[in-house]
This record gives structure tokens, C-alpha cells and sequence, in this order.
């Protein structure tokens, strides 16, 4: 399973791989930091800092197309607004999974994005 729906996220950008390529960048920048501030919030049980980071993740893995990524954000969501921290903890594993490889599609298609004809 691809994590990247290339083709949607290249519709939003009018099929301009360049920038998409730059957003991608810049969200490779802030992708990894934001991960760990949402776990290390959730370690703390800081409700309200988990609810902002997993927000931000999930805002930002769907405009570049992580939309698989997305949807775990999503449910996350749901579940750390209602306080289900049982229910977070069991999406976690599929969470790292995919937030990682998302990362790494990422990257290789930044680079085939970059790479000259």
C-alpha cells in the first residue's frame, strides 16, 4: 500500500510536482518533531499538547497525500479529545508504522521529483 496518494496530493498543487516537492520538504523538517512532541505529550498526559500536535500532524500529512497517515491523525484525534488513552495507545503501533514510512516515501519521491529527466 502506497502511503503517499501521489496523484491527490499532485491535484491539489495543479500538478505542479516542484512545489509539492517543497511543501513535502518542509514538512519533512517539522514531521519527526512534531511526532515526538505528540508522544512525549502523551507521556506526560498532557491532553491539550497531544490534541495540538496530533492536530498538526494530521493537517500536514494530508496536504502532501500521507492520506493513510491522515486518518490515524484522525482517529487519534477523536480518541485524545475524549480522553480514550487506551484507545490512542492501541493506534500507536499503526501510527509509527505508517508516520515512518510515510517519511521514507516521502523522500524517494522527493527525490525522483528533483532528479532531471
Amino acid at each position: 500500500m502506497n502511503n503517499i496518494d501521489i496523484d491527490d496530493a499532485l491535484d491539489r498543487f495543479d500538478g505542479d510536482r516542484e512545489l509539492w516537492a517543497e511543501f513535502a520538504e518542509t514538512w519533512l523538517e517539522t514531521a519527526q518533531a512534531d511526532h515526538d512532541a505528540f508522544l512525549e505529550a502523551l507521556a506526560k498526559k498532557d491532553g491539550r499538547g497531544a490534541l495540538y500536535y496530533v492536530h498538526k500532524l494530521k493537517g500536514a500529512a494530508a496536504s502532501i497525500g500521507a492520506s493513510r497517515l491522515a486518518e490515524l491523525g484522525q482517529e487519534m484525534e477523536i480518541e485524545v479529545r475524549e480522553l480514550k488513552l487506551e484507545a490512542v495507545a492501541a493506534l500507536l503501533p499503526s501510527f509509527e508504522d505508517v508516520h515512518e514510512a510515510s517519511i521514507r516515501e516521502a523522500r524517494s519521491l522527493i527525490s525522483r521529483f528533483r532528479t532531471p529527466s
